[in-house]
């Protein structure tokens, strides 16, 4: 109770600040240009040239303030268009907890209010959306120093959270979560804390509320990439760690189709930890950024074509980053922000757009704090960007707002 009061207060403190059109960032909230101006030069280890990018002062709109700052937790944009978000680090004290609460953007006001909180506290757990639009499904997650073996539902009309009965496999963090055509939802590696990555999947079955196992992949991992091809029943597997004890081989992608596991035709032109992707509009999946084996930060980016089921190389991003978004816009565009980069680059602050017509990458507008291990969904025709690190050790308040 009293880490939720000590919050709150912060919160009522933000939302004065942004009364007053001013922030404790030093930004106004309703500002869009600046008048100065940054150099940023590209760093990456995975590029032959050195890539130096001027870019002009609009900046995000700072939009709100979250009631509890965290990282490492999800959000989902619900069907009535707000946005929920659950679980996460919070800094408490001289510390950290891993923490139970959830909250609510409404775009109409553009607030967050507190809901209902999760039976179990959790981070690095993942929200699914029921295909009913009306039940959200938060599965594994660590909790604190112990791991989360159970999955719940939110049930948003009576706001509410209720255990489901069984996990078959043990997901604690780190797995991920995809929502298939048939409305069942295929479940995807992670870890525990003492033991070998996960290899098996799973299904939850909405309509006997349960999980059943589907096979496994060829090489365990967590913290991958997981996503739904345009066929709506395959899903793609890009990425993460095959050992406890980083740093390891990034191991190869594979591809899920209908009960069984597969190779791509092709493998990665780069395998990458904490990268990122998307499906485009093409049907073609987007792979940017991460860190090699090395722990180089990338700049590189790669196709995945749905037709060939091989990957080509495209133009690297400006910037080098890891633990960044991508955001796929109704232009059919891709907004890159934030992430993590060398440690003299000012990357994080800086926001890039893909072109998959032309397969380039061009500048746009700067975030008024850079960020990582953040959050970005999509609501009507703006990017909300929310919650994550400033560095290493400050968490961020503030929402910032791209309009398209």
């Amino acid at each position: 109770v009293a880490f939720k009061a000590n919050n709150f207060i912060l919160s009522i403190i933000h939302s004065i600040f942004s009364s007053l059109d001013t922030s404790p960032y030093g930004t106004s909230t309703n500002t869009l240009k600046t008048d100065f101006s940054i150099e940023i030069k590209s760093l990456a280890k995975d590029t032959k040239t050195s890539i130096t990018t001027r870019l002009a002062g609009d900046q995000w709109i700072v939009d709100s303030y979250l009631i509890i700052n965290r990282k490492e937790f999800p959000a989902i944009t619900m069907l009535n268009g707000k946005v929920l978000v659950c679980g996460g680090i919070a800094p408490y004290n001289d510390g950290t907890l891993v923490v139970p609460f959830c909250e609510i953007y409404s775009p109409s006001n553009r607030k967050w209010r507190e809901t209902a909180d999760m039976n179990v506290e959790r981070k690095e757990l993942t929200l699914t959306s029921l295909l009913n639009g009306r039940n959200i499904l938060a599965v594994g997650g660590s909790r604190n120093e112990l791991d989360a073996y159970t999955a719940e539902i939110y049930y948003i009309d009576m706001n509410i959270w209720l255990f489901v009965p069984n996990i078959i496999k043990t997901r604690p963090s780190e797995h991920t979560a995809t929502l298939l055509k048939n409305g069942q939802i295929l479940i995807v590696g992670g870890r525990s804390s003492f033991e070998p990555p996960i290899s098996s999947a799973q299904l939850y079955i909405p309509s006997s509320n349960t999980f059943v196992t589907v096979g496994s992949l060829k090489v365990g991992r967590y913290g991958h990439i997981a996503i739904l091809l345009k066929d709506n029943l395959s899903v793609l597997i890009i990425g993460g760690y095959n050992f406890n004890v980083p740093p390891p081989p990034p191991p190869p992608p594979e591809i899920y189709m209908t009960g069984s596991w597969h190779d791509t035709i092709g493998d990665m032109i780069q395998r990458r930890l904490y990268c990122t992707a998307v499906l485009l509009h093409n049907g073609n999946v987007l792979v940017a950024g991460g860190v090699d084996s090395n722990s180089n930060t990338l700049s590189s980016a790669e196709i995945y074509s749905f037709t060939t089921g091989k990957f080509s190389p495209i133009q690297p991003m400006g910037c080098a980053r890891s633990h960044f978004t991508l955001t796929l816009l109704p232009t059919g565009l891709v907004l890159a922000v934030g992430g993590k980069g060398p440690a003299i680059d000012e990357c994080p602050r800086v926001s890039e757009l893909y072109n998959s017509t032309t397969n380039q990458w061009m500048s746009t507008r700067l975030l008024n704090t850079g960020r990582h291990k953040h959050n970005a969904v999509l609501i009507n025709n703006s990017v909300l960007v929310l919650g994550g690190f400033v560095d290493d050790d400050t968490y961020q308040y503030a929402c910032e707002r791209y309009d398209l």
